[in-house]
């Protein structure tokens, strides 16, 4: 899934595999000039929420929190970042960008 943060900061969100409490995903990032932000990308073991909507949530512990649900049309994702210290959010909505 790919898309651009309301603050401009284009990502993509890869689940490699998912169960029904943990998933391992890639999170991937672009530059942002604004904001000091150079490309990069980390893995995570994400929580699993089963839904409707399931939902996934990783992060955190002096790095961003992001968490992600799933559309109703199975092909896009709202995801929330919330910055490590509190003090910043950003909503982006991706959607599937290959299958």
């Amino acid at each position: 899934m790919g898309g651009i943060w309301d603050g401009g900061l284009d990502s993509i969100l890869i689940v490699e595999e998912i169960g029904s409490q943990k998933a391992k995903v890639i999170y991937s990032w672009g530059d942002d000039v604004t904001f000091g932000i150079k490309k990069g990308y980390r893995r995570y073991i994400a929580k699993v929420t089963p839904g409707p909507p399931a939902q996934i949530e990783f992060g955190g512990g002096g790095y961003a929190k992001l968490s992600f649900e799933m559309g109703k049309d199975l092909n896009s994702i709202r995801g929330f970042w919330e910055s490590a210290s509190g003090g910043g959010y950003a909503r982006v909505v991706m959607k599937r960008i290959a299958k």
